[in-house]
């Protein structure tokens, strides 16, 4: 198998990239036709175009190069690409992009970044990169291969994606904005119906010293908390709280306001970062919670309550006497009722998504073993 480098098989258009600053780029804003495209795929849409032909797009700086990262993408399409993406198009007629945008997401590409505290894959860089190359009928035969691979599993995701859009505009139905309270609902502060978080002090000695499990501000996802058990020497901390499984728990900082989940499992979880909503059962439910503090309305409201120059974040004393509404118990439970239903109906997905997954990646394994 003959490697060549990238310079000689693609032609590189940086020099017709041009970057905008906001003002640039709201001024050519008014219809939002065409995609403004940098480091991490489209940015926003702006009603001019740099591009309209067939490109791959490739991070320059601000992106993630390791094995099976995207840092390459293709458009074909009118777009405007900004400074922090390369721009390649095939030499000749002996190159598939969509060969090489595969082959350059799979492989670790971190030996060729350059930089500490931001990564940068340099034009020189780059082009230095070697690929593999068969005959063009087997890369365009595994590119279509795997592009169809690639479907099926953003299939499976989109359909989660749509099963949380559905619980939210369930809420929205039965409900109303949350914030807006247009059906009239009582209204509590989080203070009053939720029951107090009890640090762990340092004395404490739990029912399970030798294992824990652990949650931090970078492993939540909405709707479950991924854990890890971690062997520990002494106590955990008395920095950290006591968590119980149906506890609901609400990232406090910008920009991951959204980052919200109803926990399922006991554990402990760091005092900062985290503000966790404890249900007094009689009062409200967690699964109406949930989408209570989903709901786009709540979010802007928090956005602005944020303070804080260096850690923008919203203050447990605000998120307190944050106002919440509160339908009838009864309504509350059938509503969780339905968002079990939803629930159900996504671990079936889930699964699905995680062979499509595994696919995918088996097929990767398959194509690039050269």
């Amino acid at each position: 198998m003959k490697k060549v480098f990238i310079k000689d098989i693609t032609n590189n258009l940086d020099n017709l990239r041009k970057p905008l600053n906001q003002q640039e780029r709201d001024q050519k804003t008014v219809y939002g036709l065409y995609p403004y495209i940098g480091a991490n795929n489209i940015q926003g849409y702006i009603d001019e175009f740099l591009f309209d032909m067939k490109i791959l797009c490739i991070s320059e700086d601000g992106g993630s190069w390791g094995a099976n990262q995207i840092c390459a993408k293709i458009y074909n399409e009118k777009c405007w690409v900004n400074n922090h993406a390369h721009v390649l198009i095939e030499k000749n007629e002996d190159t598939n992009l969509e060969y090489l945008m595969h082959y350059l997401n799979f492989t670790d590409l971190n030996s060729f970044i350059t930089g500490t505290t931001r990564g940068k894959l340099t034009k020189a860089k780059l082009e230095s990169i070697q690929i593999p190359l068969p005959s063009l009928a087997t890369q365009k035969a595994i590119a279509e291969k795997l592009d169809k691979a690639d479907a099926l599993r953003k299939k499976d995701q989109e359909l989660l994606a749509q099963y949380d859009e559905l619980a939210q505009s369930i809420f929205i139905e039965m409900f109303g904005d949350p914030v807006k309270n247009e059906k009239g609902w009582e209204v509590m502060i989080v203070d009053k119906i939720t029951l107090p978080i009890k640090n762990l002090g340092r004395e404490t000695k739990p029912d399970y010293i030798e294992y824990v499990d652990i949650s931090s501000v970078d492993n939540i996802r909405k709707k479950i908390v991924s854990t890890t058990s971690y062997k520990i020497d002494k106590r955990p901390s008395r920095a950290q709280q006591i968590l119980k499984a149906g506890d609901v728990l609400l990232s406090t900082v910008r920009p991951n306001l959204k980052n919200i989940a109803v926990n399922n499992c006991d554990g402990f979880i760091g005092s900062t970062g985290f503000f966790v909503f404890r249900c007094k059962n009689e009062l409200i439910d967690e699964n109406f919670l949930f989408e209570f503090l989903n709901s786009d309305s709540v979010t802007s409201k928090f956005e602005g309550m944020v303070s804080g120059a260096n850690y923008p974040a919203l203050k447990a004393s605000d998120i307190r006497n944050f106002n919440v509404i509160l339908p009838p118990l009864s309504l509350q439970t059938a509503f969780a009722e339905m968002i079990k239903n939803i629930e159900a109906q996504k671990v079936l997905v889930k699964s699905q998504a995680q062979q499509s997954e595994d696919l995918f990646q088996a097929l990767l394994q398959e194509s690039f073993s050269f």
